[in-house]
């Protein structure tokens, strides 16, 4: 009978271990999965890097100007995809009111995510990527 029982017990502790591990398991592939799409970067983001702009200079520039003139590049350097695909659809939304802001820039060999980075922040503008688009904006303070 001694016997029985320990085997019994014996059962139990490898059966509450196993669940204890199965559950750490899980645990640690629900995290997994739930951080998986903020760090995976979207394929405009991989475009962006892809397309390098050889250069860019530009002297007391409209930002409208400077943001059109990108636009346009990143539709000429996109070479892996046919036309109508070619280039990132780039979206300026500044407050009426603002005085649109000028810049004086020279980049060369910049990807054109960097490129993007570098001309907001040295007006004071943000940018975010959407599903199909980059969008510009006021920052938000």
């Amino acid at each position: 009978m001694k016997c029985v029982w320990r085997v019994l017990q014996d059962r139990d502790s490898a059966k509450q271990a196993l669940q204890e591990v199965l559950l750490q398991v899980w645990k640690q592939t629900f995290v997994i999965n739930m951080l998986a799409p903020m760090v995976k970067k979207s394929d405009l983001q991989a475009k962006m890097e892809r397309i390098i702009i050889p250069e860019l200079n530009v002297q007391q520039a409209a930002i409208g100007d400077v943001i059109q003139y990108i636009n346009q590049r990143s539709i000429e350097l996109d070479t892996e995809k046919s036309p109508g695909e070619r280039g990132v659809n780039i979206i300026l939304k500044l407050q009426p009111s603002a005085q649109p802001p000028v810049l004086t820039l020279s980049l060369k060999n910049v990807s054109l995510m960097d490129t993007i980075r570098y001309v907001t922040e040295l007006v004071g503008l943000q940018f975010r990527i959407d599903d199909n688009a980059v969008v510009i904006e006021n920052s938000q303070k």
